[in-house]
């Protein structure tokens, strides 16, 4: 198979989504930020004493030229929900991050292998430069001195579910791994740092929706203002798309590409997920019985599962009341994903086979307000310094499963919304890999250095 159909078949949906020019339904068109946004590297509390050492010598100058170089299949990668790890080694040797890096191990706080593991546990990536770059020095790695000195103060990232049960570092223990949750994916770490993931709903070349007002503007103040009024536009009042039931993985069809939820290895389905899925299901089902009482309200509630018997959504459900509620997703609607979540106020944010999912970043990344269901799912917010009391709106299955409980919901959101559009406006950039410049590296690895100083007084090292 050659790179580009490669590509396509991997990760299918990342080649038909694009930033709407406009509204669909006749709004005002979205121009490119005059405001530039600041820099929120400054802003990070980094603190100058955090130094940290790429392994940079042969063979991982190879992966890092692979990484780096202009490439189909890395830069798809880079656009699916688990393509973090190649924004992490491109921002990792970047100007960026300049002031943080150290030429000495042995001087560092974190000690980082540059390996693109989850890019390369894809069996169709197996010839690919990086990849073979990769298995030379990870056999160097195991091999390196800094990693029998000091494995609790390396960290490697890597949220591909392909990487569960493997052991990249060997017999190595006390490390720490960058995953989408705690002990997910299980590679052997001592310790976690939960890592974004990357936002399928993104440009390639733009930052968050907010960046994008309506007119130029120069006051943060009215940036501010001026988007909330821009978010009480839009035409969607709430935006989930995604698999509504455990029995079967999502679309399979002949001849169809499967969607990036849909892989050769489904998911290992985690004994609660079945409830999970029920309780998307369940909000389907209010959302449409509501819809039924005359409100003119428009969401888009869909499934991707075909064994509930649910009727095909319409191409043009989402440009008149109800929406597409209740509905199968079919592969040919993919394309209207990122337009119609960038139309969206609020986004839903509902456990799957994990308490993970990329939908968060989406949602933000385009604007809309996120609606957690189920306290579980505030395992996988990544940063706890982040204020996410402010930015997201967690609730219990119970809450907003049932007419009245939903109504009474979602207008208490709706009365708080512009508390929640300034802090998504402040801190929404925090936890996005595609925002230039991006922090999540640097932020990735402070929470790093904090674990690895932990664990060093734990065994008596003293401190870095």
């Amino acid at each position: 198979m050659c790179a580009r159909a490669a590509a396509r078949s991997a990760y299918p949906l990342s080649k038909t989504w694009r930033l709407p020019n406009a509204s669909r339904r006749g709004g005002s068109p979205m121009h490119r930020a005059a405001l530039t946004p600041p820099s929120q590297l400054s802003a990070i509390d980094a603190a100058p004493s955090l130094r940290y050492f790429v392994l940079s010598e042969p063979p991982f100058d190879a992966v890092i030229a692979a990484v780096n170089r202009t490439d189909r299949l890395i830069d798809d990668y880079s656009q699916y929900k688990h393509g973090g790890e190649i924004w992490w080694i491109r921002a990792l040797v970047s100007k960026n991050l300049s002031s943080w890096r150290t030429s000495s191990w042995k001087d560092a706080d974190v000690i980082v292998p540059p390996l693109p593991f989850g890019f390369c546990a894809n069996d169709e990536h197996s010839q690919h430069p990086a990849c073979v770059a990769t298995r030379s020095a990870s056999k160097a790695l195991l091999a390196h001195a800094a990693l029998a000195a000091r494995p609790e103060a390396f960290l490697v990232l890597g949220t591909d579910w392909r990487l569960r049960g493997s052991r990249p570092l060997g017999d190595a223990r006390g490390f720490i791994w960058g995953t989408k949750l705690p002990s997910d994916p299980d590679v052997g770490q001592a310790s976690s740092v939960i890592v974004p993931s990357v936002s399928s709903a993104a440009g390639r070349e733009n930052g968050p929706a907010w960046w994008a007002p309506l007119q130029p503007i120069a006051d943060a103040t009215q940036l501010t203002r001026t988007w909330h009024q821009s978010w009480t536009q839009r035409p969607i009042r709430s935006f989930f798309v995604g698999q509504a039931s455990s029995e079967l993985p999502a679309l399979i069809r002949p001849n169809a590409r499967p969607h990036a939820h849909a892989h050769a290895h489904p998911h290992v389905h985690q004994a609660d997920s079945r409830e999970a899925y029920a309780t998307r299901l369940k909000l389907m089902q209010t959302i449409d019985q509501l819809s039924k009482k005359g409100t003119h309200s428009v969401d888009v509630v869909a499934t991707t599962s075909t064994d509930q018997g649910l009727p095909p959504c319409d191409e043009a459900c989402a440009s008149s009341s109800p929406g597409c509620v209740a509905c199968y997703w079919s592969e040919r609607m993919y394309s209207q994903y990122q337009s119609l979540m960038h139309s969206s106020k609020f986004g839903w944010h509902i456990r799957g086979d994990t308490d993970s999912s990329n939908r968060l970043y989406d949602v933000i990344s385009s604007g809309a307000v996120p609606l957690i269901i189920g306290e579980g799912m505030r395992a996988s917010l990544p940063f706890k310094d982040l204020p996410w009391d402010d930015m997201v709106a967690v609730a219990r299955a119970e809450e907003v499963t049932t007419i009245d409980g939903f109504e009474r919901w979602l207008a208490k959101e709706e009365s708080v919304a512009p508390k929640r559009l300034e802090a998504l406006q402040t801190h929404g950039p925090a936890v996005l890999w595609h925002v230039d410049p991006s922090d999540v590296a640097l932020r990735v690895l402070k929470e790093a250095r904090s674990l690895a100083a932990r664990t060093d007084l734990a065994t008596g090292g003293g401190g870095l």
